[in-house]
């Protein structure tokens, strides 16, 4: 079960990435993260979810893991609202 801190954290995330010096320091703080909520709630899978411009930076982050890390932790990804419009200007790439 998900404690009001661990949202509380959630929230503040969503906000770090804007202020981190960068994104090696976001997606470290996100990995703490998905692990701590998954140790936390018994061994079980999380689910991610993006909106808007989160969306691809989520991409890019869950590109960056490992499939072992992913098939561990990650249950689901639920994307809000995202911006495709990055992926074709190729600001992200998959």
């Amino acid at each position: 079960m998900v404690t009001s801190r661990e949202i509380e954290l959630m929230v503040q995330l969503c906000y770090i990435c804007c202020l981190t010096e960068s994104q090696s320091e976001y997606f470290a703080k996100l990995k703490n993260l998905v692990e701590d909520t998954y140790s936390g709630n018994g061994n079980k899978k999380i689910t991610l979810m993006s909106h808007s411009l989160g969306c691809p930076y989520s991409l890019v982050f869950l590109n960056k893991q490992t499939k072992d890390w992913k098939d561990k932790y990650i249950l689901q990804w639920i994307t809000l609202s995202g911006k495709k419009q990055f992926f074709e200007l190729g600001v992200f790439k998959t």
